[in-house]
């Protein structure tokens, strides 16, 4: 597999969520389940980012 690069991110909420229980499981080529989260107060546009049935957390659509 070609070493590249396609995007940096930050994941709201990873220490919040289950993030830091499944850290060990984010490598190249894991599945990520997305679900978007309409109903979200904070980010009606937030993706909720899941590995393994665990949310690790969000993708806002916010700017920090």
């Amino acid at each position: 597999m070609d070493d590249r690069h396609f995007s940096n991110f930050q994941i709201a909420g990873f220490t919040y969520y289950d993030g830091a229980e499944v850290f060990e499981l984010f490598k190249i080529g894991s599945v990520l389940e997305l679900r978007a989260e309409p109903d979200n107060r904070f980010d009606p546009y937030a993706v909720a980012i899941y590995i393994s049935g665990a949310k690790a957390g969000l993708y806002s659509s916010r700017k920090k």
